[in-house]
């Protein structure tokens, strides 16, 4: 048997990639996963958490500089283009501030924020 978890880094806690995990081990199946992400955690804590929850044993990984990679991808040409908020979004902020300015200013005589 096989578990195919595509957006493994969702594993964590309560979810029902873990809950499928400690059932199988509950009921000593013998099994394989193969654990799909492209975004596997934060840092090394989230990331071992995974790890710890799916039962993972071994890992690989491919960047786009794999060889294994390297031959199916192309080359990427990444333009950045800054857009400055339209007259809604001035608006919208405008507005944001209003209803924030009174709340924040209490807060702030009273010392609860600076």
């Amino acid at each position: 048997r096989c578990l195919v978890v595509d957006e493994a880094h969702r594993a964590l806690g309560q979810h029902a990639y873990c809950q499928v995990v400690q059932e199988l081990c509950k009921n000593g199946e013998d099994y394989r996963i193969l654990a799909l992400s492209a975004t596997p955690g934060n840092n090394v804590e989230a990331v071992q958490n995974v790890i710890s929850n799916l039962k993972i044993s071994h890992i690989e990984m491919f960047t786009d500089d794999s060889p294994d990679i390297k031959k199916y991808s192309f080359d990427k040409i990444i333009d950045k283009i800054v857009v400055g908020p339209n007259q809604l979004m001035q608006n919208l902020r405008r507005c944001i501030l209003n209803v924030l300015k009174q709340p924040v200013e209490t807060l702030n005589r009273l010392g609860i924020i600076y």
